[in-house]
C-alpha cells in the first residue's frame, strides 16, 4: 500500500545543556517549515555534565513510539529539524527529542513525550484513533485528539476510546464512515449532527431504546444506509427469528436509506414490508 509522506518539522527545545538557546524573550515558542511544530522541555538522565562539553560531542535524535528514530539536526539557538518517518496510515503517535553522547551513543538528556499527527491522504482518507489508550502516556481530550482529522479524513474509527458522547464531531462535513463499536454511547443524543454520513456502527455500546434511537438518527443522519447495533440491548439478536425480524422492519421503515443492517444486506421483501409499515411505536412481540 501507498504510505503518507514525510514530514519537515522543527521543535524549540528547552533545557539542552550541549544546544544552544535562543532568548525566550525574542524568540517565539515554535516554530515549523511545513506542517508541524513543538515546544519540548529536557529532562536529564543520570549522566556526566554535559554543560562543559562542545556541542560537536553530541547528536541529537527524535524517538517515535512506532519504534523508528531519525536524527534532529540543529538549526539555530534551541532549534531542532528533523523528518517525521513515512507511515502506512493516519493517526497520533507520540514522539521526544533525546540527546546521545556521540561516543557511548548514551542518552544525555531528552524531553517528555508529545504528540504527532499524520493526517490522512486523499488517497487513504481514513483515521483510527483508540482515545483510551494513545501511545507514549499520552493523555488528550477527544476534541485535541480528532480536531487535526476535520477537515481531511471521510473514515474515522473511534472504537474502544471509552465515549459518552461525540458531539465534538458536529461540522464534520466531509465524514462517510463512523465506527463507535465498543464505547458508552446511550442514545442519539450521544451523536452529533452528521449529514453526509452514510455507515455508522454503534456495535457493543448501551442502547436500549430503539424507538428514540432511530427516531433520533433520523433527524441527525438522514443519508445513513448502513447501520450495524449489534451488542446493543435494542438491536434484538437472542430473540427468536420473527421478532427480529419485526426488529428489521421497523428500523427499515424508521430509516429509508438503509441498504444493510446489522452487517446483512436489506431484502426486496424487506424493504416492500417496511416501506407498507406505518411508523409506530416499537413492539418485539
Amino acid at each position: 500500500g501507498s504510505f503518507l509522506e514525510s514530514t519537515k518539522v522543527i521543535v524549540l527545545v528547552h533545557g539542552f545543556d550541549s544546544l544552544p538557546q535562543a532568548d525566550v524573550h525574542d524568540s517565539p515558542s515554535s516554530s515549523s517549515s511545513s506542517s508541524s511544530s513543538s515546544s519540548s522541555s529536557s529532562r536529564k538522565t543520570p549522566h556526566k555534565s554535559s554543560s562543559s562539553r562542545s556541542p560537536y560531542f553530541y547528536s541529537y535524535y527524535c524517538m517515535f513510539s512506532t519504534g523508528v528514530e531519525v536524527m534532529a539536526t540543529p538549526l539555530a539557538p534551541g532549534l531542532l529539524e528533523f523528518l517525521a518517518p513515512a507511515v502506512p496510515c493516519a493517526g497520533v503517535v507520540s514522539f521526544s527529542i533525546v540527546c546521545k553522547e556521540n561516543a557511548s551513543k548514551a542518552v544525555v538528556q531528552h524531553t517528555g513525550s508529545f504528540p504527532f499527527f499524520y493526517t490522512p491522504s486523499c488517497d487513504s482518507p481514513a483515521v483510527r484513533v483508540n482515545l483510551s489508550q494513545l501511545p507514549g502516556g499520552l493523555t488528550l481530550s477527544p476534541e485535541v485528539a480528532v480536531a487535526r482529522f476535520r477537515h481531511s479524513v471521510q473514515h474515522l474509527d473511534l472504537s474502544h476510546s471509552a465515549l459518552s458522547h461525540v458531539h465534538f464531531l458536529s461540522g464534520w462535513t466531509h465524514l462517510r464512515a463512523l465506527v463507535l463499536d465498543n464505547n458508552h454511547l446511550q442514545d442519539a443524543n450521544c451523536l452529533a449532527a452528521l449529514p453526509n454520513l452514510t455507515h455508522l456502527s454503534l456495535k457493543n455500546n448501551n442502547i436500549s431504546d430503539l424507538q428514540g434511537f432511530v427516531t433520533g438518527l433520523s433527524a441527525l443522519c438522514p443519508r445513513v444506509a448502513h447501520l450495524t447495533l449489534l451488542g446493543n440491548q435494542a438491536c434484538p439478536s437472542p430473540y427468536p427469528p420473527h421478532h427480529r425480524y419485526n426488529y428489521r422492519i421497523y428500523v427499515l421503515s424508521m430509516l429509508k436509506m438503509l441498504a444493510s443492517l446489522d452487517e446483512q444486506q436489506v431484502t426486496e421483501e424487506e424493504a416492500r414490508h417496511a416501506a407498507c409499515t406505518a411508523e409506530e411505536a416499537w413492539n418485539p412481540y
